[in-house]
Formats: structure tokens, sequence, C-alpha cells
């Protein structure tokens, strides 16, 4: 099964599926295990064809909606703007702003728009993918939200605890599923879970903490501290909220980085999910950057070369 039909059908069955398989430390599974002899090589059009329409059937089907342990993903279908071809919907304003040089953006087939789009990720055009915008409305933790936010080119909205009093709850304050080890070999890495009786002492001393700051902002509040001061005293667990436009372009980018292995497993979960939201408008997109972010994990795996080669010529 293609990569991009495989994370589909998973987000399908249940994006908690997604979740639970990357808080698990299996992350890596979804883009490296796969069969890289039923990806779909890059000059095979008609297979590409198929691929979108089969995507296009199964587009529907695709949640806008994500509420996970991690934080949440909403897509308010009512910022999309849909484009002219049923099949490929925004994937046409990306293709059409790349033919804007030679004026052939009028009466182009399906399979044309299939090698248009090929020739951009093969030659990195990346600029036409600037005409698309996604809108997302975000919750996560503080600490993930600012590494989230080391994407810079974007149109951010946060909440501000200047002008609104957080209102506590147990589904606004993250509490870790599994408590992993620090890495021995990378700096910023987690590395397996703690033995069961560490990781229950973990526990304990995380819940404390968090139960004594946030039961401080609360009492600092009914003081009457000034909001924009109280908020100091909360922990880096809080859920925080944001409403995040970013062009699709700048969108794969964040998400290569932050699907990778390497990237905190609670924020792989949101750049997975707002990945696969793209799937109902971008399916063209959607489909050739996965197998393009497959093949390279896949090569850096010490895959079969001139298999990899046939796949992708980048």
């Amino acid at each position: 099964m293609h990569v991009s039909l495989k994370l589909l059908n998973e987000f399908t069955e249940g994006p908690d599926k997604v979740e639970n398989q990357i808080l698990n430390g299996d992350s890596s599974e979804m883009w490296e295990s796969a069969d890289p002899t039923k990806f779909i090589p890059w000059d095979d059009h008609k297979a590409w064809v198929e691929h979108v329409r089969e995507m296009y059937m199964n587009g529907p089907c695709v949640h806008n909606v994500f509420k996970g342990h991690s934080g949440s993903v909403f897509l308010p279908l009512s910022r999309m703007v849909m484009g002219s071809d049923q099949h490929l919907k925004l994937d046409k304003d990306a293709i059409d702003a790349a033919r804007q040089s030679t004026r052939t953006r009028e009466n182009q087939t399906l399979e044309r728009n299939v090698r248009t789009l090929k020739y951009m990720f093969i030659h990195n055009h990346t600029s036409p993918f600037e005409h698309v915008d996604y809108t997302f409305e975000l919750s996560m933790p503080i600490a993930v939200a600012r590494q989230w936010m080391r994407h810079r080119m974007a149109s951010p909205n946060e909440l501000s605890l200047r002008f609104e009093e957080l209102k506590l709850t147990e589904e606004n304050v993250f509490v870790p599923k599994h408590y992993r080890k620090q890495s021995d070999t990378k700096l910023q890495c987690s590395s397996g879970l703690m033995p069961t009786d560490a990781a229950k002492e973990a526990a304990e001393v995380y819940k404390k903490s968090i139960e004594s700051s946030t039961q401080s902002y609360k009492t600092l509040i009914d003081m009457g501290l000034a909001r924009e001061l109280s908020r100091l005293v909360l922990p880096t667990a809080v859920h925080t909220e944001v409403i995040w436009k970013q062009d699709l372009h700048n969108l794969m980018h964040l998400v290569k980085l932050r699907t990778d292995s390497h990237a905190q497993p609670e924020i792989q979960v949101i750049a997975h999910v707002a990945l696969m939201m793209t799937a109902r408008f971008n399916p063209l997109t959607f489909a050739m950057f996965t197998q393009k972010l497959a093949v390279h994990r896949q090569w850096n795996a010490k895959l079969n070369r001139n298999l990899l080669e046939n796949l992708i010529l980048v």
C-alpha cells in the first residue's frame, strides 16, 4: 500500500490510533516500514492519476477534528476555498501558480497536472505552494507550542492569559501517558520508558508539582493579583490555544521536521494530524509529499539505492 493511503487509512480508522502509535515510540514505523515495492514510480503518470482518484474517493472520510492526549487540531472547513478541479481541489491553485510564467493554465488534463506537480517536487520548485493556505485551531501544552512557534513563516494568534483567566481542567493540563527516559546519545530526545517503579515515582512528583503550581495560580487570582503576573507560576504543561495560518510550502517544511523520529512525540502527533488533514484538499500534493518523505527516510535506513532512485529523482 502506498504510504499516503496507509496514513490516511490509519487516520480514518481513528486519529487516536496514530497518536498511540507515536506515543508508544513507533512513529518511524509509519514511514520506514512502508513497502517500497508498492511506491509509485515518478514517471508512471497513469498510476499517479489512479492514486489521486482513489484518494479523492477516500477524502470525505478524513477527519477535520482531532482531540487527543497530546492536544487538539481543528481545521475549520468554512475557511477552505475549494479549487476548480474536483480531483485536485487546492492542488490546482499551486499548479496554476507554477504555470503563470508560461500562461498555460487553461484546459489542462489531470495527467498533465500530475506531470507539472511532479516537476515541482523533483526540482524543488516550492514557491507555488505558498498560494495555498491552511488555518488550524490548535491546542497543545505550552512547552510543545514553543517548539511549534519556531516555524516563523506563519501567522499565529494565541490565547492571552493577560486578557483571559485560565479555567483549569483535566483536559487542559498535560499529564504524560508514558514516562520516558532521557536519551544517552541525543541531548534533546527521550529514549524508551523508565522502569515501572521509577515511572510511578516520577508520576507522583510530576502531579504534585502540577497541583501545587495550578493551586498557586488560583490563589493569586482570588487575591486580586493581576492576571499578567499570576500566570507566571503556571507550568508549561498547561495547554495554550492558537489559531495558526500557514501556506502549504512552509507547512510541509514543518511536517518534515516535526514528524521525524527525533522530534518530541507530542509534537509529532500534532504534525501528523495536520498533515493528514491536508489530504482532503491537496490529495496529489499529499500523496507525492508523503512518498517523497518516506523514500528519503528509507534511503537513510539504507534500503536498495537503485529501487529508491526509480521512485524519486531528487
